[in-house]
């Protein structure tokens, strides 16, 4: 009996986007030209799926991961038969250094996927698979697609799969097969050979079909939410319900759909090179001025390698980077949600936020570190104006004691007090106490998760600034930061991430899960596996989402995901 797992892998190996070419012989010169067979999209098509040599991806996967696909046969022809349970001789006949091409179709609420492995003889593999001395399928021709269904003798788990043309077509249902696999096999061979390892394309008819689902769903949730908010008023009473922080809710989930109905395409890709794994979306807006266009050009401009910059010790790194633009809007959206305080106090709010706003920059780096088990905060940023800022800091802070920002952290860490500042060295201090004894009935945080005291202390160099939050050390921290050594930027694999991430970077988030796991249980880490999350655009016409690591992080992805 044929164990299940190569079953999983052949399923594993689902993703892909298209190319090739198909060649029509030539009718006798005497006959009269045969119509050429029009084979139409499919109404629900989401996207087109390639994988550019599948024999040669599937290595670089056996070898990222190890573990049990360390068991698997190397040649991809060997795999297909193993996984799709055809005889041992039938493994010659695969393709492997040939595209494989498939598509993702929804249909009434279900997504169907197709995939098709180039052969060098379809019909000849659909004889081997139905014929010999102990067959395993039968085969069933469906007149009306050409699709030869290879249909197993006795009823085993697994996907359908037939043969159309010269290729070997899978997928969770023989009517998927009947449906679509002509097109996949005779449509999508003609594309663009992708240079990445996998890509899947969605075309603007897939990402108009995914945008209309989108609208549906949420205007359902809309609808939700709205009977969910009659139903607090009715049983709290009408100033249980924040009428402004449901619009501003709606108005910013409104903003997102029409930007992605301003979409023209999306292209996902995975790359596996130099021990690296670079997954990557990419979304072009369509032509014109639209709502796409629109967010493109508020991203601020500026690479991720401000990262760099932080403590080598940080076990989490995440990089902001907005516009002053960018900012005025957030502060305004902000105090328009912001309840229960006085006209008077809410002017005095906004002066001072704006004020922060306007005197610090686009760019701010945070890590998080730890210090004998404590963990500890810190900042590194550009400055727009470095006395406005030494003003405004001080007064954010204040704002503590206000009593709607009072409220949001007692919520968490129950009540507390704030000391007056002080100045060492340039250094500015404010030390927070949490009162003792007295946690929130509502705190987020247990007691003994929160430390009696936090010191918050920053300093501002010209056009950078210098932050800190821990238990202690400070001022060993702010030191850090400006010193010139001891640095992300010195490890070689975290730098390698961060310097091959291109465009503009907005938002990037480092995490090293090994680092983060030695720090949390004290035993060493045996070697580096960072993980870089990137969002940005690449050039003026393109939004970019990048998630790149090491391809050993793959393999304890797939253990952590498998319960290993």
């Amino acid at each position: 009996m044929r164990s299940g797992m190569p079953r999983l892998v052949a399923v594993a190996l689902i993703s892909f986007s298209v190319y090739g070419c198909s060649k029509n012989k030539p009718e006798p010169s005497e006959a009269k030209p045969a119509e050429p067979v029009v084979i139409p999209t499919p109404k629900g098509l989401v996207a087109e799926l390639a994988l550019a040599n599948p024999g040669e991806t599937w290595v670089k996967v056996r070898a990222a991961m190890g573990g049990p696909l360390a068991m698997l046969p190397t040649q991809g022809g060997v795999l297909a038969t193993t996984a799709f349970d055809l005889p041992p001789t039938a493994a010659e006949l695969f393709d492997m250094n040939l595209p494989a091409v498939g598509a993702l179709i929804e249909e009434e609420g279900r997504f169907a996927a197709v995939l098709a492995f180039h052969v060098k003889d379809g019909p000849k593999l659909a004889e081997l698979a139905t014929t010999g001395e102990f067959p395993r399928h039968v085969k069933k021709a469906d007149a009306a697609s050409g699709v030869i269904l290879l249909e197993p003798k006795e009823a085993t788990p697994g996907p359908a799969i037939g043969v159309s043309g010269n290729y070997l077509t899978v997928a969770a249902r023989s009517s998927d097969l009947t449906r679509y696999a002509p097109f996949v096999t005779t449509v999508l061979p003609s594309r663009a050979a992708p240079k990445e390892d996998v890509v899947a394309l969605a075309t603007p008819e897939g990402l108009a079909h995914l945008v209309s689902m989108l609208k549906t769903s949420w205007e359902e949730s809309k609808a939700e939410l709205d009977a969910l908010d009659q139903m607090v008023k009715a049983q709290l009473g009408p100033d249980a319900s924040s009428a402004d922080r449901k619009k501003l809710l709606f108005d910013n989930v409104d903003r997102a759909v029409a930007v992605v109905s301003d979409l023209d395409e999306a292209r996902l890709s995975l790359s596996l090179v130099d021990g690296l794994a670079h997954l990557r979306l990419g979304a072009k807006p369509k032509a014109g001025n639209g709502a796409a266009s629109e967010y493109l050009a508020t991203i601020a401009q500026g690479d991720a390698k401000a990262l760099l910059d932080l403590p080598a010790q940080t076990a989490v790194a995440m990089l902001v980077r907005d516009t002053r633009e960018a900012r005025e809007k957030a502060l305004v959206d902000g105090l328009a949600a912001l309840e229960g305080i006085e006209p008077e106090q809410k002017a005095k709010v906004e002066e001072t936020l704006r004020a922060f706003a306007e005197a610090r920059g686009d760019t701010m780096a945070l890590g998080v570190l730890w210090q004998e088990g404590n963990a500890a905060l810190v900042a590194k940023g550009t400055v727009n104006d470095e006395k406005l800022l030494g003003k405004a800091i001080p007064e954010v802070l204040k704002l503590a004691a206000v009593p709607a920002f009072a409220k949001s952290v007692e919520s968490a860490i129950g009540p507390f007090k704030l000391g007056a500042p002080s100045t060492q060295a340039g250094i500015q201090t404010v030390r927070m106490t949490r009162k003792t004894g007295q946690v929130a009935p509502a705190a987020l945080l247990s007691p003994d998760a929160i430390p009696p005291q936090l010191d918050i202390a920053w300093s501002i160099e010209g056009s950078t600034f210098y932050g800190t939050i821990a238990r202690k050390d400070a001022k060993k921290n702010i030191g850090s930061l400006k010193s010139e050594g001891g640095k992300l930027g010195e490890n070689a694999d975290i730098a390698k991430l961060v310097n091959g991430v291109d465009g503009d970077v907005a938002f990037a988030l480092l995490v090293g899960p090994r680092k983060l796991m030695s720090e949390l249980t004290g035993k060493p880490a045996p070697e580096e596996a960072p993980i870089l999350v990137s969002a940005g655009r690449s050039g003026a016409k393109e939004a970019v989402i990048r998630i790149d690591m090491a391809q050993i992080a793959l393999r304890d992805i797939a253990m952590l995901a498998s319960g290993l």
